[in-house]
């Protein structure tokens, strides 16, 4: 009975680790296309909250009814609306204490 020879183990081992590395190379050429694709739909998502909508190579811009960026109107909006409730609050506290 022959032992293998430690260049025989050696080269067992490079050529596990290798078949291993191109598996991991494609799992992670995988999921960057993955994550690529997703950034693409965010970003659209994006544009279609801010009233821009990509066709092609050309971006056209909508104007919405009250501005064209419906992310920055509902922030002012809700911005608005904590302001009011602190004032609202304010007030209620002076007339209990006079």
């Amino acid at each position: 009975m022959l032992l293998d020879s430690p260049h025989d183990q050696g080269a067992k081992i490079r050529s596990t680790y290798i078949a291993f590395a191109h598996k991991e190379k494609k799992r992670l050429e995988g999921e960057v296309a993955k994550l690529a694709e997703e950034i693409v739909t965010k970003e659209k998502e994006v544009k279609i909250l801010q009233g821009k909508f990509v066709i092609g190579c050309k971006t056209i811009t909508i104007l919405l009814i009250g501005g064209p960026d419906i992310a920055d109107r509902a922030e002012s909006l809700s911005q608005a609306a904590l302001e009011q409730k602190k004032q609202s609050r304010q007030l209620s506290l002076t007339q209990l204490i006079s």
